[in-house]
């Protein structure tokens, strides 16, 4: 079937990403909804939240926290606990060493979001 969603998960649909300019999921009394409509509606509110969060920040942009900390000496990079502006939404991101940092040159630092789906039986 067509509209599968990018999980995998049997069942899970999501036509939205085929139709980017859709504006709202219409349901009305009287008819079943189904997941899919529910799930799309979750995900043009989400597209449409993070179009206005685009325009005051940029994907990796700090919140708050977050700072940066090198220490040439040490070849270490320490970065504090804080949140971030990443797809759409503010996340916590957890402090973390960076140990063996190469301190000529350029060196990127960055966030990576893993996604995980619990589903009903989890």
């Amino acid at each position: 079937m067509a509209y599968e969603h990018k999980s995998g998960l049997s069942g899970a649909f999501d036509r939205s990403v085929a139709f980017p300019l859709w504006d709202s999921v219409l349901t009305r009394e009287g008819k079943i909804g189904q997941a899919a409509e529910m799930f799309e509606a979750q995900q043009i509110l989400q597209r449409k939240i993070g179009s206005i969060g685009n325009l005051v920040a940029r994907d990796g942009d700090r919140v708050e926290g977050a700072d940066i900390i090198m220490d040439a000496e040490a070849g270490t990079v320490t970065l504090t606990a804080g949140k971030l502006y990443v797809d759409g939404r503010v996340l916590d991101a957890p402090g973390a060493t960076l140990t063996a940092v190469p301190m000529i040159g350029s060196v990127h630092i960055g966030v990576r979001v893993i996604e995980d789906y619990v589903t009903e039986l989890e």
